[in-house]
């Protein structure tokens, strides 16, 4: 039931997708996802997201939770200076689904490429103690953040993925001088609140 909620949801990246064959990036994109020289100055986490973080995730719809599960995430300096691990694991009754990524500092400041390991890379921002991405997937529209926070002594990072269909956008305004503007219907609300795990 895990892995097939996780697939229709569309999970990537940080988040989440079990499947996805392609996406589309022209070759500016691709240029600007390379991890920068040893002699470029990069943007970079605070020691603060370094470490493992353990907590419950849920699924959850306009009619309620869907699921409840165990969730994992190690970021860790690699070898290579340019690059985190970044590797989530989702554990259910029917076993874990592993998502070994990378995140790649970049020279614009607070951005970051999350390499899938697959061809697929994804923009992030890092927005003060809130790491953001936007994306789409076929027809789904992703939008996706982790935020760091300390409460009572203790370090938590909090997850939040929401997808729309793009397929079901509705349009108004764009008369009179008002522009239009395009309106999404969020489907799927996937949260978590991990743990800092004492090292």
């Amino acid at each position: 039931m895990l892995k097939k909620w996780i697939i229709s949801s569309v999970l990537t990246l940080w988040l989440f997708s079990v499947s996805i064959t392609a996406i589309a990036q022209d070759t500016s994109t691709t240029k600007s996802s390379a991890a920068a020289t040893s002699n470029e100055k990069v943007s970079k986490l605070a020691d603060a997201w370094l470490g493992v973080w353990k907590g419950k995730a849920q699924s959850i719809s306009p009619a309620g939770v869907n699921v409840t599960f165990d969730m994992q995430i190690e970021i860790k300096l690699l070898n290579d200076p340019s690059r985190y691990e970044w590797k989530t694991v989702f554990s259910g009754p029917q076993g874990d689904v592993v998502k070994a990524y990378e995140l790649i500092p970049q020279t614009k400041i607070n951005h970051f490429v999350i390499d899938e390991k697959n061809s697929i890379l994804i923009d992030a921002t890092l927005l003060g103690d809130t790491l953001s991405s936007h994306f789409t997937v076929q027809d789904q529209t992703i939008w996706c953040q982790y935020h760091l926070a300390e409460e009572q002594g203790e370090t938590y990072l909090t997850f939040d993925l929401y997808s729309a269909s793009s397929s079901n956008a509705k349009s108004s305004g764009a008369k009179d001088g008002i522009p239009e503007v395009k309106s999404l219907i969020p489907t799927t609300r996937q949260t978590a609140r991990l743990k800092k795990q004492k090292s």
